[in-house]
């Protein structure tokens, strides 16, 4: 079994270069992010190919929303650090006993690069617009 590394996020904590970041408070308790916030989870990863590979793993069990049963909470709904790991660790031991995940896995980052490059290029038109806007009222 993986012996994870997965701590509540503090902002004075020591950085390392393979950091994954799952957020641990709201409705979408569970998901992975790139930066850290104040309401995440932080899990420390050993090389490049291990982050892709937890970020993977964490990203498809939130999409399928299998952390929402472990929701706590009245106002602001969280989840409970050792629910994620015991919840994360079945999805890892899924994910490895799967002989099709390394293909899902190389699909959902090409899928995840195309997205970003779509979102560059909706923050580009909407640059566009802005500066269409401003020379129409400057004249």
């Amino acid at each position: 079994m993986h012996n994870l590394n997965i701590k509540t996020f503090q902002t004075d904590s020591q950085k390392s270069d393979f950091q994954l970041f799952i957020l641990s408070k709201g409705l979408n308790s569970g998901k992975p992010l790139d930066d850290p916030c104040p309401n995440c989870f932080v899990l420390v990863c050993e090389s490049l190919e291990e982050l892709q590979f937890y970020k993977s793993v964490a990203y498809m069990l939130w999409k399928k929303q299998v952390f929402t049963p472990y929701l706590s909470g009245s106002v602001v709904p969280f989840i409970r650090i050792n629910d994620f790991k015991k919840v994360f660790l079945k999805g890892i031991s899924k994910s490895m006993n799967n002989p099709q995940f390394t293909k899902m896995m190389t699909q959902f980052q090409a899928f995840e690069a195309l997205e970003r490059t779509y979102l560059k290029s909706l923050s580009l038109i909407e640059e566009a617009k802005q500066i269409i806007c401003l020379k129409m009222f400057q004249e």
